[in-house]
């Protein structure tokens, strides 16, 4: 676990897969050692869930956060990642961000979990490359 003033994250493997939590403000300030932090967590596994359920905030560097994870993970080929979005002003950021063009977003675990249990490649329409 990582507590930051106003962020934790927590991580659990579910059923063969990495979630990683996010609680709190994903924002500008503390998102670099965050990311240190997270990379530090990764381990190798059949896929990642990007648990965004308990965030209050986030800004384009908490959107940093989670482009970075992508981009490392894609490098390790260990591209399949789903993300849980539950509340509708975290969703629409991003959508106008167009994240989900990049990223399936379900709204529980268990959705993400299903999601990457009969999948051999996550849905995404662009790859972290062409984001």
């Amino acid at each position: 676990m990582i507590e930051n003033n106003s962020v934790e994250i927590r991580s659990e493997i579910l059923h063969g897969f990495q979630r990683i939590m996010f609680s709190g403000e994903l924002v500008y300030g503390q998102t670099e050692k965050i990311r240190e932090e997270i990379f530090s967590l990764l381990v190798d596994c059949d896929g990642y869930i990007l648990d965004l359920q308990n965030v209050k905030t986030i800004d384009s560097t908490g959107f940093g956060i989670l482009v970075s994870i992508a981009k490392k993970l894609k490098n390790q080929n260990r591209n399949r990642m789903v993300v849980v979005i539950n509340k509708p002003s975290i969703l629409q950021l991003f959508k106008i961000t167009k994240l989900t063009l990049i990223f399936p977003v379900v709204e529980t675990k268990e959705e993400a979990v299903a999601l990457l249990s009969k999948d051999l490649d996550t849905p995404s329409g662009l790859s972290i490359d062409d984001y």
